[in-house]
């Protein structure tokens, strides 16, 4: 160890007797054909996969602050929950919790009305038809719901103001089994929450 030592000693001296400078952060500035250039040390050797989850958060945080409105077109706003308008609604890919491109327009609404009032705390709750297996679907809408609490929370929403819950099967909008209801059952709701113990209780006009 000691002849290690003394090895990268020299290469310290020997580069800073060629016109390198100290640089913060344990790394070392040698001019290179009249530049510069940083040399890290082993020591100081950033994480790659936690630079990449930052750099995912502010990226995320920079889109949903740019897409901020200030007129609601696809949501409203009533006492118990923020209520999609009329054909409008979050989708997923059949069977999974991936995000569909049109969601994100609703999405910049709901992170936009968090945003502008910020005593408001909201429970994102998922919900599925009946079809398939019961526990697989309350699994699916619980990811789901899961999937669009990241968005608002990676967009800089508090996560203490946020909660989320997988509903599944059991809390239809419409009692039928035709294809236009079970298609309207597929939704996520938002649910103003004042009382924490009521789930899946969305309030219907």
């Amino acid at each position: 160890m000691r002849g290690v030592k003394f090895v990268m000693g020299a290469f310290l001296a020997s580069a800073l007797a060629i016109g390198a400078t100290a640089c913060g952060g344990g790394s070392v500035t040698v001019k290179v054909g009249g530049g510069t250039k940083h040399a890290k040390t082993a020591a100081n050797k950033p994480d790659a996969k936690k630079l990449e989850a930052d750099t995912k958060a502010d990226d995320a945080a920079k889109v949903a602050k740019e897409k901020v409105v200030k007129t609601y077109t696809k949501i409203k706003v009533t006492e118990t929950e923020l209520d999609l308008d009329p054909g409008v609604s979050i989708n997923f890919e059949t069977g999974k919790d991936e995000l569909t491109a049109y969601s994100y327009d609703v999405l910049y609404e709901v992170y936009s009305y968090l945003s502008d009032n910020p005593t408001v705390n909201l429970r994102v709750e998922g919900n599925t038809d009946d079809t398939g297996d019961h526990d697989q679907n309350v699994d699916l809408s619980a990811r789901r719901a899961a999937r669009v609490y990241d968005f608002l929370v990676e967009g800089g929403i508090d996560a203490g103001r946020l909660d989320f819950f997988g509903c599944g099967p059991d809390n239809p909008r419409i009692a039928d089994t035709s294809p236009e209801a079970r298609a309207t059952n597929r939704r996520v709701d938002f649910i103003i929450t004042k009382d924490q113990t009521v789930l899946c209780a969305g309030v219907y006009e």
